[in-house]
């Protein structure tokens, strides 16, 4: 079983507000992601809340979701990954983290990523774009207590450095896995490049 774990707590502070209540097609940028992780093979879909909790869960209103309240989103990134990983069943074999502010990203290279796995059971999966890495991330659930340890205001960087050696790279053309959305600039540029309505 392989479950993706959305991560939806931040505070934007880059943005000046909420960005996943931003308009993506028609939708809060959150239920727009959270759809398209929900078309995927992916097992189960987790989301973590903490900023705005309630103003999220009502944007997710409906999906085949599972919520995650993490209540130190203050303390930064890794206590909602920690969160979000500590709530996955016991027979999760490995977890996709998400991030919440990537419209870009195809669901295919999602269900890509899965098929590796699947295939291989490697530790790390991790999509590749002309050279570059991007996300999601898949992790196979013997780095869990890994990623459960990490603190302070960062995401799985050292855990995918300290095990290097052993990630088992995606190259893909899909470029939705280098973008996401930080500023008002970029918000703005995504969606002229990408053509969506608002």
């Amino acid at each position: 079983m392989i479950a993706g774990v959305l991560l939806a707590a931040g505070r934007s502070q880059r943005m000046g507000q909420p960005k996943l209540l931003l308009p993506w097609r028609g939708l809060p940028l959150v239920r727009y992601i959270a759809q398209q992780a929900l078309s995927t093979q992916l097992d189960e879909l987790l989301v973590v809340v903490g900023h705005r909790a309630e103003h999220m869960l009502a944007a997710l209103d409906g999906l085949d979701v599972r919520i995650v309240r993490n209540e130190r989103f203050l303390d930064g990134q890794s206590t909602s990954l920690g969160a979000g990983i500590a709530a996955v069943g016991a027979d999760v074999s490995a977890a996709l983290v998400l991030l919440a502010d990537q419209p870009l990203l195809q669901p295919q290279t999602i269900d890509a990523l899965l098929d590796v796995y699947r295939r291989e059971h490697p530790p790390i999966v991790v999509p590749r774009y002309d050279g570059q890495r991007g996300n999601p991330v898949l992790f196979d659930s013997a780095l869990f207590p890994e990623l459960r340890a990490i603190t302070g205001d960062r995401g799985a960087r050292d855990v995918i450095m300290a095990h290097q050696d052993e990630i088992r790279w995606l190259d893909t053309t899909d470029r939705g896995i280098l973008l996401d959305i930080d500023t008002p600039d970029t918000y703005e540029r995504l969606i002229e490049q990408s053509g969506v309505e608002r």
